[in-house]
């Protein structure tokens, strides 16, 4: 039985961080290790996460440089086969969903595992359902939620991947990602809702950093010519636009949308 390491970051998520760590132990899949990596909240959240400090195996809580750097010090301290990111505010789709991944046959000998996600609409009690693209489609961005990825430790390991929070403060996951999946062999897709978060409101400033930063990432990595970086552009643009002035036909395109019961 596969060991997978559980990570969450948070700081001043008094909020929310009780919902993610139920989410977490109460999972039926016992092989686990839960870490919680806290940048020295003070509003009550430690307090929170002490009364489940049996249920957590590695809990930390200081200054951190922001939440790459804290994601680094989680990974640190794995000592799992495999690491799924599930930050405060998230959650596991249910208490199934770790048994229902690695009991598949498909999952066995897989470097890296990744499903759909639902995603609460900022302001909104609509639960949209959303399904991850396919790998091959990563030259256009993440393909599915960073919650809904679970990477090979002994790859990440062997190889010294880490967040890249100082060059890419925007797009460290997905610099982290692109190159994990050049040193993966075996890519495995399962049609499971993995997780469930909240998108919180993103500004236009991030947006145009984020596109910057990923554009470095396929010129220096993935090694597109000026040419591809700028359709791709394009494309990216133009989805923008119709998420942000056509939202319904966006919504229709991207997710199925339920009500929360």
């Amino acid at each position: 039985m596969k060991k997978i390491s559980i990570i969450t970051i948070s700081y001043n998520e008094v909020k929310t961080i009780e919902k993610t760590i139920l989410s977490c132990i109460n999972q039926t899949y016992l092989n686990q290790e839960y870490i919680i990596i806290d940048g020295a909240s003070n509003d009550g959240t430690t307090d929170i996460i002490n009364k489940y400090n049996e249920k957590i195996d590695v809990f930390i809580s200081e200054p951190d440089k922001g939440l790459y750097d804290a994601m680094n010090k989680g990974l640190s301290l794995s000592t799992g086969d495999y690491v799924i990111f599930i930050n405060s505010g998230d959650s596991l789709f249910n208490k199934h969903t770790l048994s229902s991944i690695f009991e598949d046959v498909k999952t066995k000998e897989s470097d890296f595992i990744y499903g759909n996600a639902v995603v609460k609409q900022h302001n909104s009690n609509d639960l949209n359902y959303k399904k991850a693209r396919n790998h091959k489609y990563s030259w256009y961005g993440m393909f599915t939620n960073h919650q809904a990825m679970i990477y090979s430790l002994k790859i990440i390991k062997e190889n010294n991947l880490s967040f890249d929070q100082h060059n890419y403060p925007i797009s460290a996951d997905y610099k982290f990602t692109i190159e994990f999946l050049s040193k993966a062999s075996n890519i495995q897709y399962i049609d499971n809702w993995i997780c469930l978060f909240n998108l919180d409101g993103v500004s236009s400033v991030n947006k145009k950093q984020g596109l910057a930063e990923a554009n470095k990432i396929r010129k220096e990595i993935l090694n597109y010519s000026s040419v591809k970086i700028w359709m791709i552009e394009k494309l990216i643009t133009s989805s923008h636009f119709i998420a942000e002035n056509l939202k319904p036909v966006y919504n229709l395109m991207r997710f199925q949308s339920l009500k929360v019961q």
